[in-house]
């Protein structure tokens, strides 16, 4: 009687002592391993990761910079080129290398999937950029959902005509709140509320990982008729008419939208991602727009 309750017992404590250990394992920040609790999941969809700390040494070299940060962590060293974006958390806005001092305090934003060694203080070269003078404000990272709410349920943007916003690429457009529904974005702000999730105007804001749409011109002329069109051109001002079989198709220099008619479909109006060009008398056409042909 006595060793089955030994053996009940161990059997208790041990199941006690995984299931501790388990919970403290899957507690413990920045661990590597599968097991998440309560992770919420657009974490999923970030790419890049914050670390902060007080500079401590800059070294230059002939082609870069090697900056050591010192925190209640390990501290960090990154090798980064003289060219990597900074945005200065004092007046937001982008600013240059050399004014990263020693006692300034940084945040950079690191690739979570960047190399990096394991001497003390690790040492990687996955920096996309640096916010500098960082405790002056508020930063967070994170991908927002359709609400502007960030994954971690804290912050909430609302977005107005003050609020920068900019792509990681340095792309030449104008973005807007919906450009940031689903998006990893890097925010700077100062004043937020204290509800939950706290609200804010950001006074800047960063899509990562954002790439500016492109796409390659092909001759229209050519491309359309190895796919069986005829095109017909009468002037620049006019449409261009693609025909083939029960098929129409017309399109103007200059704008996305088109019409596609077929005897099925009196007119169907439709819209290519960029829009036709006229270059030394050729007529240019995205190369999507063939393809979907």
């Amino acid at each position: 009687m006595k060793k089955n309750k030994i053996i009940k017992l161990t059997a208790c404590t041990l199941l006690s002592v995984t299931l501790l250990t388990t919970i403290a394992f899957a507690q413990t920040p920045d661990t590597e391993t599968p097991i998440l609790i309560s992770a919420p999941i657009q974490d999923a969809l970030t790419q890049n990761k914050l670390v902060s700390g007080t500079v401590s040494d800059i070294k230059m070299h002939k082609d870069s910079y090697t900056i050591t940060i010192e925190n209640d962590d390990m501290g960090m060293v990154f090798s980064v080129s003289p060219h990597i974006f900074i945005i200065d958390q004092n007046t937001k806005k982008y600013t240059q290398i050399e004014e990263i001092k020693v006692g300034t305090k940084l945040t950079a934003i690191i690739d979570k999937m960047a190399p990096m060694t394991l001497s003390i203080p690790p040492m990687t070269n996955g920096v996309a950029g640096f916010i500098l003078n960082s405790d002056v404000g508020s930063v967070d990272l994170s991908v927002y959902n359709d609400k502007l709410v960030n994954a971690e349920n804290t912050l909430a943007l609302k977005i107005n005509k003050d609020t920068t916003i900019v792509s990681e690429n340095g792309a030449k457009r104008l973005y807007t709140a919906d450009d940031l529904k689903q998006k990893e974005c890097l925010v700077l702000y100062t004043i937020s509320t204290r509800s939950i999730p706290a609200q804010t105007t950001p006074e800047f804001v960063m899509i990562m990982n954002e790439k500016e749409k492109t796409d390659d011109y092909v001759p229209l002329r050519s491309f359309a008729e190895k796919k069986g069109y005829s095109v017909f051109w009468t002037a620049n001002d006019k449409p261009i008419q693609l025909k083939k079989e029960n098929i129409t198709i017309s399109i103007s220099i200059g704008k996305t939208n088109f019409e596609y008619t077929t005897e099925e479909n009196a007119n169907s109006a439709k819209e290519m991602e960029f829009a036709p060009k006229l270059e030394n008398g050729v007529t240019l056409v995205p190369e999507s727009f063939i393809d979907s042909l």
